[in-house]
This record gives structure tokens, C-alpha cells and sequence, in this order.
């Protein structure tokens, strides 16, 4: 397996990696889906815990991946560049998720219901539409096939959800926090 920088990194990892992001996106729909409701704060902590760690952890580890692909496989620098930049919109758009949510569950928001739902769908929208592009430049690479039983984010869109039904709720919690 290529290295690179202190740990191993292979498409088997980004493969888990998606599925626990697909894990988050379809619990913050589910948050989205109960709005006016909002979660309690130690859900609220839980959530901002798993935000930051796609950002700080999974994010980082698909670009190295991608890095550390021999020439004839690896992403163009365009393409590249690209992924850098959905990254790092997903991780702006978790911040202001993250610090609109515990506004509205600390009763300090002055915001109304509609910007937290936009901040939630600008999240899992744009991690949904990272993990298309990144699956797709790794089925190109022929380092890993598209897995045929997840859904495409439109698939995911229609039919309201993005989760992997491979996974359970606890499976993937486990996976999260071994992650």
C-alpha cells in the first residue's frame, strides 16, 4: 500500500471514510427533516464532534490518497484543485453549521429556522456531491470500484435520505468513533 506522510492510506479506508460521512449526512437530514425541532445540546455536541472530524480527519486522508497514487492513476492537478476546493467549502459550511446550531439550541440566535436549513443542506449537499467526485475519480484510477448498492446523491435527494443500508446505525457509530 503506498504511504503517505505518518499512516497507510488505501481506497478500502476512503470507502469507510464515505460511509460514515453518508452516516452524517443522513442524521443531519434527519435534523433538517425536524425543523422547527431542534436537537438537544448533547445531540448538538455529538454532531459538531462528527462535523469536525470529516473535516479534520476524512477530508485530509482522501487528498493524500489521491497524492500518493502512482502518475498513471492519480487525479490531474485540475482535478485535484477542484476536490481541494469542494473541501474546503464543506469545511466553511460546517463551521457556520456548527456555530448556527449551538445558537439556536443555546436560544442566542437571532436567525431564523430557514438559515439553519440552508446551512444543513450546504453540508450534506456538498459532502454528498465530494463523495460522487472522489468515487469517481478512484473508479477511474481503477483503484476502486463505484460501488453499485450506494446511491447517487440525485438517488439520495429523491428518496429524502443518503444512507447506506450496509451499515447500521450502531455500525456506524462504531465505525465514527474508531475512525
Amino acid at each position: 500500500m503506498p504511504s503517505s506522510g505518518p499512516f497507510w492510506i488505501s481506497p478500502a479506508d476512503i470507502d469507510i471514510d464515505h460511509q460514515v460521512q453518508e452516516a452524517l449526512c443522513h442524521d443531519l437530514e434527519r435534523v433538517a427533516d425536524a425543523l422547527p425541532g431542534l436537537p438537544t445540546p448533547d445531540k448538538v455536541r455529538r454532531l459538531a464532534e462528527r462535523v469536525d472530524r470529516v473535516v479534520e480527519e476524512h477530508f485530509p486522508r482522501a487528498e493524500a490518497l489521491f497524492a500518493s497514487m502512482p502518475d498513471s492513476e492519480r487525479p490531474t492537478e485540475q482535478e485535484l484543485r477542484r476536490l481541494r476546493n469542494m473541501h474546503t467549502m464543506d469545511a466553511v459550511h460546517g463551521e457556520d453549521l456548527i456555530d448556527i446550531m449551538w445558537d439556536r439550541v443555546c436560544d442566542r440566535s437571532t436567525g431564523s429556522q430557514n438559515d439553519l436549513a440552508y446551512m444543513l443542506r450546504c453540508f450534506f449537499d456538498g459532502c454528498r456531491r465530494a463523495i460522487a467526485y472522489k468515487e469517481s475519480l478512484l473508479a477511474r484510477g481503477q483503484r476502486m470500484p463505484v460501488n453499485p448498492d450506494r446511491q447517487s446523491p440525485q438517488a439520495a435527494r429523491e428518496k429524502g435520505s443518503c444512507r447506506n443500508d450496509r451499515l447500521s446505525p450502531v455500525q456506524s457509530r462504531r465505525l465514527f468513533a474508531a475512525g
